[in-house]
């Protein structure tokens, strides 16, 4: 049921094409403008985010080679990775020379994906020497 200032009106429980249009036009338009902007991706009918940054993870005591020092890590994203995806990670911001070279497949549990990767410092075996990593999600 449908109130306006004149009347009430029965109309479809689902959709009223009236109101509700606009609305869906511009959600429809929205996430085009995501996905054309590389925000998003779609697999399977539903979307998730293509890429963005972590600033929570652990690392654990570092593996020195000479003055080259080895980390394992690993960061939650807050979604599932869909079937046939992975996630690639690299440094975004770091006080120290910093590569992350390598990522698991990420374990799923539930709505969230736990990644695992490594990272390699030259001459800094300081846990809190990396600051942000970045992440995208592709097709692997």
């Amino acid at each position: 049921m449908a109130t306006t200032t004149h009347a009430k009106l029965a109309y479809p429980v689902a959709m009223d094409y009236v109101r509700d249009l606009p609305s869906q036009i511009r959600d429809a338009f929205n996430t085009i403008d995501r996905v054309m902007a590389g925000q998003s991706i779609f697999v399977n009918g539903k979307e998730y985010p293509a890429s963005g940054s972590v600033s929570s993870f652990t690392l654990n005591n570092p593996t020195a080679a000479g003055s080259v020092y080895a980390f394992t890590g690993e960061f939650t994203l807050p979604f599932a990775v869909p079937a046939g995806y992975a996630i690639k990670a690299f440094v975004i911001k770091s006080s120290g020379f910093s590569i992350i070279n390598s990522c698991t497949l990420p374990k799923i549990s539930g709505e969230t994906s736990t990644v695992t990767f490594r990272l390699i410092q030259a001459a800094n075996a300081s846990k809190t020497a990396l600051y942000l990593i970045g992440w995208q999600l592709f097709k692997g």
